[in-house]
């Protein structure tokens, strides 16, 4: 059985899937009636940079840590143009979150969710949610690449098993601080991530059209 390393895995497998990145969709195109009110034509252009709501996330974030960007690499013609060292949550979401953005439209309960993407790989994605004056950060998400303990086991179309370090498709990890999430913005928060890995759905590869989704309350 062959090994990938981490770095490996996101290089030859997530070229190709990085040109799928929404930018720009309605509302209803994204992320369903019953979540979200109608997107504006304007509305994604006008995200509040990460520059405006650092010391909000920070506060959300507090001196959380987590192993979910750690350790990955995104390279572009083999040369490496983005790695995530550091533990700390707010570093890891503030490197994705800096990049361009990629949805802003009011979810049912009247709060703002923000997205954004990583400017070198449009699979790693950021998203806030504000409440309702848009300057308190309520809710957070990142897709990542999950490091299953003993590695992720698949089989190559010409019958050769692999194992790689980390999962070659993308998780969602959503973060909150209240005592339990706010059963809208789940709702809004997965239906938007799903519709969007639902644009680049593979009929030939089942596993690679679901996305695992974990919540975590940060303390």
């Amino acid at each position: 059985m062959n090994n990938i390393t981490r770095r490996q895995s996101i290089v030859g497998i997530t070229v190709g899937l990085s040109l799928i990145a929404l930018k720009g969709r309605s509302a209803e195109d994204v992320a369903g009636p019953n979540s979200l009110e109608k997107n504006t034509a304007d509305s994604v252009e006008a995200s509040p940079p990460l520059q405006q709501l650092t010391e909000q996330l920070k506060a959300f974030f507090g001196t959380s840590t987590g192993d979910y960007l750690t350790g990955t690499e995104v390279t572009h013609h083999r040369q490496s143009i983005r790695s995530f060292d550091s533990e700390r949550l707010y570093d890891q979401f503030a490197a994705v979150f800096e990049g361009p953005p990629e949805y802003n439209a009011l979810i049912r309960n009247g709060m703002r969710m923000v997205v954004r993407f990583q400017v070198h790989l449009a699979q790693l994605k950021a998203a806030v949610i504000l409440d309702r004056a848009g300057k308190n950060v309520i809710a957070t998400a990142l897709t990542y690449y999950e490091k299953p303990a003993g590695g992720y086991h698949i089989n190559t179309s010409d019958g050769n098993a692999l194992t790689l370090e980390s999962n070659p498709y993308v998780s969602l990890v959503l973060f909150y601080r209240t005592p339990e999430i706010d059963p809208i913005i789940r709702e809004a928060t997965v239906s938007y991530f799903e519709r969007w890995l639902a644009t680049g759905a593979d009929p030939d590869n089942p596993e690679a059209n679901r996305m695992k989704v974990t919540a975590r309350r940060l303390v």
